[in-house]
């Protein structure tokens, strides 16, 4: 019986040491990375003012914003991510879908991005065209669409794809969002030179917050103050818009059941192994040797009987 539970423990024990070494080392590298299968929708609300070229006045209107994001598997690798992004912008009035045409008055704007980036430090790609050759894509540098895993508390560059341009995101403080523990960052754009509309130079300010979940880089908030003017200084729209409640709450859901998940593979699995294992094979060896000892004899024992001489 103690070779069997010996034999038992020391396998048990190998087990979870191996289990242990290899959630440390390489379960990370798995883990603390974005899936390379991604499709990702997002809703925004807000209000607008925007100019009504009819009319010359300004519009007051409450406006609903949708951003797809998901990855083209095709083109991405172990590595690297390609994306494809879609926002459109509409007046939320008669029950609008997400997206609208063009011909429908409702609609403010509509776009399509199309990037790659690091599937670990959320960078964009320094070669591009590698992942995203024969599509209509625009270069971009920074991080896009999220924060690095273990993101940190610096400040970082983003892209803006408006301006076209990579600029600040500066790290604010550290945050409590409905019980999760998020960095607040922040971008300003201030007066930047643009084509508001086709052959239509305006200037552009653009301020914007973003609460990131550091361990996944995730955004679980955001909220953003968009202003385009013209060069008179007639204002071409100006627009704030959030994440509605249940894309906060979800956003929050989400990276705690993430954490949690990460937490056990990189944390308890590895502690559990590397210490339980060894104590696992060190009782298992102990019974081992223990069954292969022969018994002695009891102090108490009778003594044998002498033969009988005739």
């Amino acid at each position: 019986m103690k070779r069997v539970l010996g034999g038992i423990l020391v396998g048990l024990g190998a087990f979870l040491l191996a289990a242990g070494l290899v959630a440390y080392f390489w379960a990370p590298d798995l883990l603390l990375k974005t899936p390379e299968a991604v499709d990702n929708t997002t809703y925004l609300t807000g209000d607008a003012t925007k100019l009504n070229l009819s009319t010359g006045k300004q519009d007051e209107l409450p406006i609903k914003v949708t951003s797809v994001t998901l990855t083209d598997t095709r083109r991405s690798t172990d590595t690297v991510n390609a994306w494809v992004n879609n926002v459109c912008v509409v007046v939320d009035e008669g029950n609008p879908p997400d997206c609208i045409d063009k011909k429908d008055d409702r609609l403010v704007q509509a776009s399509t991005d199309i990037f790659a980036t690091d599937r670990v430090t959320g960078e964009s790609v320094d070669d591009p065209a590698t992942y995203l050759s024969g599509l209509d894509y625009t270069a971009t540098t920074g991080l896009v669409n999220k924060f690095p895993f273990g993101t940190e508390k610096k400040d970082y560059m983003f892209w803006d794809p408006t301006l076209g341009a990579a600029v600040p995101v500066t790290y604010e403080g550290t945050v409590d969002l409905d019980g999760l523990e998020v960095y607040e960052f922040h971008m300003v754009i201030d007066g930047a030179t643009i084509e508001i509309a086709k052959g239509v130079e305006g200037t552009y300010d653009f301020d914007k917050t973003m609460m990131i979940e550091p361990t996944t880089g995730a955004i679980v908030d955001q909220s953003q103050h968009d202003v385009r003017t013209l060069e008179d200084g007639t204002n071409a729209l100006d627009m704030q818009i959030q994440f509605t409640d249940d894309i906060v709450a979800e956003g929050v859901s989400d990276a705690k059941e993430n954490l949690s998940g990460i937490k056990l593979v990189t944390e308890t699995v590895p502690l559990v192994g590397v210490i339980g294992g060894p104590l696992l094979i060190i009782a298992g060896v102990f019974l081992l040797v223990r069954s292969r000892r022969k018994p002695e004899p009891a102090d108490d024992a009778p003594a044998p009987k002498t033969p009988a001489t005739v």
